[in-house]
């Protein structure tokens, strides 16, 4: 097996210049949405979804989240499309996370 190669660039911490290590763990925010975005391309092209794919289709718990009436039959209508635009006005629980210490 070859040798494994480790790097760490930048800084842990700015404004003291602390380098990095194996333990530092790095926020990456909005790339996620990019890997997703891609991801989900792909199996549109392979054929495997389409862009106008319900997402209850896909993510059976989707459509189950809430009981309340409006919000229930916007998760219904919901497609893949809609998820990635961000054009259902839904938020997780974690909109937040980088606010903390």
């Amino acid at each position: 097996m070859g040798e494994k190669y480790e790097a760490h660039f930048g800084y842990k911490d700015v404004a003291s210049k602390t380098p990095p290590n194996a333990d530092t763990v790095f926020h990456i925010g909005l790339m996620t949405k990019a890997i997703v975005s891609a991801s989900i391309a792909i199996l549109v092209d392979e054929g495997k979804v389409s862009w106008d794919t319900p997402l209850p289709s896909l993510f059976s718990e989707f459509s189950d989240l809430n009981t309340e009436v409006k919000l229930h039959e916007l998760r219904q209508a919901a497609t893949v499309a809609d998820l990635l635009d961000h054009g259902l006005g839904l938020i997780g629980r974690d909109t937040y996370w980088d606010m903390g210490d």
